[in-house]
């Protein structure tokens, strides 16, 4: 009876280690199974946190694309041109926190590029500025001398008597200024025809400097969805760029020269 009862101890034993075992194996599987989720759901968080700050880096340089692209447009002055700019030096901020070294780096190359190209358009903006003011500041030179003659010849043509003397020196103003008006009409046709070459050559040069930053934006781009794991054809993508790139200058070439030709016959 003791060698059975002892028998049975061992047995028993034996099954609570076993059992002990079971359960540690049990635990250590479950807590690398947690361990794992945990990091599962770490990089999905900052995955997601990566999109969220890439999603505004690109609406960024969308932005910093119409930037370089409003320099064509004499409306716009260097205040509302800063306007578009909000939020950008932000953004370019935070991607710089979260990005890896390649798309770091294409970010650099496309900033450096950027701010060489704003300087280069920035030069011919300013000469155009200088000449387009000289034009507009002689157009209201005109319109005020005609509001003058205006104003003469009401007073001539008044059926109050007027003194001969003054009727002589208000007919010597009209003259003189009609003569003037011709002088600056004379000179307007030529300033304002090459206000016109320096806009199309400021439009050359901001076709050839935005073709060249989507080239490079492109880069960014295909760094980003690789830092984001999203899936691209990278060497299709590139030839794709490429040839609207050379597409689209090719036709602003044409559209170029088409009103060279156009300004040279008027003038």
């Amino acid at each position: 009876f003791l060698w059975l009862s002892r028998g049975l101890g061992d047995v028993y034993k034996r099954q609570d280690k076993r059992q002990d075992h079971l359960l540690k194996d049990q635990s250590q599987q479950q807590k690398e199974r947690l361990e794992h989720e945990s990091e599962q759901r770490k990089l999905e968080r900052e995955m997601n946190l990566k999109r969220d700050i890439f999603l505004e880096s690109a609406a960024a340089l969308g932005k910093m694309q119409l930037y370089l692209g409003s320099f064509v447009d004499l409306n716009e002055t260097p205040q509302t041109r800063q306007a578009q700019m909000s939020g950008v030096n932000d953004a370019l901020y935070k991607s710089a926190l979260v990005a890896d070294d390649s798309t770091l780096a294409a970010l650099n190359d496309l900033q450096k590029m950027w701010m060489a190209s704003i300087t280069q358009i920035s030069e011919q903006r300013i000469k155009l500025d200088i000449s387009y003011a000289n034009v507009k500041e002689k157009d209201s030179r005109i319109e005020n001398l005609r509001q003058r003659n205006i104003e003469i010849s009401i007073h001539l043509n008044s059926k109050n008597p007027i003194d001969q003397q003054l009727a002589n020196s208000l007919l010597a103003q009209l003259k003189n200024n009609d003569s003037e008006i011709t002088r600056i009409e004379n000179e307007l046709k030529t300033e304002k025809m090459d206000v016109a070459f320096q806009h199309l050559e400021l439009m050359k040069l901001t076709f050839s400097v935005v073709f060249d930053y989507q080239l490079l934006a492109g880069k960014v781009n295909v760094c980003v969805r690789k830092d984001i794991k999203i899936p691209l054809d990278e060497d299709r993508y590139f030839i794709n760029l490429q040839n609207f790139r050379d597409e689209g200058m090719a036709g602003a070439l044409i559209w170029y020269e088409n009103l060279i030709e156009k300004y040279k016959h008027e003038l």
